[in-house]
Order: C-alpha cells, then sequence, then structure tokens
C-alpha cells in the first residue's frame, strides 16, 4: 500500500519502473526471450560482483572469502516437518482436485 501511494518515493519509481519495463518487453517480445534474457541479466550481475569482490580483495590484501558466504542456518525439526507436512497436503489436495476434473471430464463424454 505504502508503494501504491508513493509513500517512499525511490522505492516506488524503482518497483513501478520496473514492472512498466516487463510490460513493454512482454508486448514486443516472447515470454520465454524476457525470462531468458532477464536470468541472462542476473548471471552476468553476479559474475561482475564475484569479480569486483576478487579484485578489492586483492587490492586491500584482505583473508579470501567468499562473497556469497552466509553463516550457517538451523533448522529445527519442527519447522521442518510441519513445512513438509504443509507441502504434503498442498500436493494431495491438488491430486485430488485434479482428479474429481479428469472424472467430471470423463462423464461428460460418457453422457
Amino acid at each position: 500500500e505504502a508503494y501504491i501511494y508513493w509513500r517512499d518515493p525511490k522505492l516506488s519509481g524503482i518497483i513501478f519502473g520496473s514492472g512498466l519495463v516487463l510490460l513493454l518487453s512482454l508486448a514486443y517480445f516472447s515470454l520465454i526471450s524476457v525470462v531468458a534474457n532477464a536470468g541472462l541479466a542476473i548471471l552476468t550481475c553476479a559474475i561482475v560482483f564475484r569479480i569486483y569482490k576478487d579484485i578489492m580483495q586483492a587490492v586491500q590484501k584482505t583473508p579470501q572469502t567468499h562473497p556469497y558466504s552466509q553463516p550457517d542456518v538451523v533448522v529445527s525439526a519442527y519447522s521442518l516437518i510441519s513445512n513438509f507436512v504443509v507441502t504434503q497436503n498442498l500436493v494431495v489436495l491438488q491430486k485430488n482436485i485434479t482428479v474429481r476434473r479428469v472424472m467430471l471430464l470423463r462423464k461428460t463424454f460418457q453422457d
């Protein structure tokens, strides 16, 4: 809501500008082309960032650390099991919906 009413103009401009670029890209190019080129742009930015970090480490003679390294993430067993159960329920629900659609479609063609 804050972005729609432009309470933070800088972030709102970035969001709406990105949306406008996406819509114009989809108007002139196929979805596959837009997604592929966006992926290439992200990959290029990641490689340039990595090269920049390597150069800065060499210039400043700091110890070698991985620029994408993060601290170890600990996931509790309860969180893991609860997320698995939710995912499993969603998959079963989707499967039931698909089976119902197929059965109704089959019944329609039999009549």
